[in-house]
């Protein structure tokens, strides 16, 4: 079924059906562990221009894996993009960072987890 396809799929089928991988035909997904990929001077200077998810290099910037996820959680989610993180910290660094710039103002509940608190009380405060 195609990712088109998938998205007229109940909420439930979404959850559990992958395509098979195209590699090797694996009905299950395979899981890519490796931290390094080889790659070329080509390869390389796409990724230096933003392809991010053109190629493999390092396991911190992405693998299959990661991709397969992301594109998962895109149709789940019925959303445009998605980004996977190693951690809830990494998902709010990224999103505040992000969208934060030099005088905006964040109001933000006392009961927030407290490592939010600390970045936004202590960290963010330097780029005033």
């Amino acid at each position: 079924v195609e990712f088109d396809k998938r998205s007229n799929l109940h909420f439930d089928s979404k959850a559990v059906y992958l395509p098979p991988d195209e590699a090797s035909k694996s009905i299950n997904p395979p899981l890519f562990m490796s931290s390094s990929f080889q790659y070329d001077a080509d390869t390389y200077q796409r990724v230096v221009d933003g392809e991010r998810k053109a190629v493999n290099i390092y396991g911190r910037c992405g693998n299959p894996t990661e991709y397969q996820f992301e594109e998962q959680m895109m149709l789940i989610e019925s959303a445009d993009a998605c980004l996977a993180t190693a951690s809830g910290m990494a998902a709010i660094s990224v999103t505040l960072l992000g969208l934060l710039k030099a005088g905006d103002h964040i109001v933000c509940d006392w009961t927030t987890y407290s490592s939010t608190h600390e970045m936004l009380d202590h960290r963010l405060t330097d780029y005033d």
